[in-house]
């Protein structure tokens, strides 16, 4: 039986191109499940797999997570900022 995205990643592909930022947030439970997660990306078959679904992976620390969500949000406050863009 083929497993659609949603059933096998819980989440659907929006479109082709849209950056998702995924990554745990809650603070009780980010140690163990970074450590789950970046478990999960070291295996060779998930590793040689996303790619093909379109996704980059970037495993790290809840603090290169924590990082890389500041800098991109400074990244695009500026473009946003820049091509004056407003929430209708």
């Amino acid at each position: 039986m083929k497993m659609t995205q949603r059933q096998r990643f819980g989440f659907p592909v929006l479109c082709r191109g849209l950056r998702i930022w995924v990554g745990p947030i809650a603070p009780t439970i980010v140690d163990r499940l970074n450590k789950e997660i970046n478990a999960g990306l070291a295996d060779p078959i998930v590793r040689a797999r996303l790619p093909d679904l379109g996704i980059m992976v970037i495993a790290g620390s809840p603090a290169d997570f924590g990082k890389f969500i500041a800098d991109e949000t400074d990244k695009w406050g500026k473009v946003v900022k820049f091509a004056n863009i407003r929430v209708k």
